[in-house]
């Protein structure tokens, strides 16, 4: 599957386990993590195949589709907030 447009396709990070509430953040509701698995017609040098991305969890132009029996996630570059480079 190629993704298009101004698009990446993702794969999300298991979240982890929450053990306690004082270790549940805000910024975790509204964010999700990420391994870039396609980039579509993009002009950004630093978005690669394999870059682990923070992006947007509640966009509406954020789709979820099913590739090969892997869930991904369809994510429009300008939801893209971080690139983890620690990761």
């Amino acid at each position: 599957m190629k993704i298009l447009g101004n698009r990446v396709l993702i794969k999300r990070e298991p979240q982890g386990e929450q053990t306690g509430f004082a270790e549940v953040k805000a910024v975790d509701d509204f964010v999700s993590r990420g391994v870039i698995h396609d980039v579509g017609e993009v002009d950004r040098d630093d978005l690669r195949i394999g870059e682990t991305v923070v992006f947007a969890k509640f966009s509406p132009d954020t789709r979820t589709i099913d590739v090969g029996g892997e869930e991904m996630k369809s994510v429009l570059v300008s939801d893209l907030l971080a690139i983890d480079d620690h990761a």
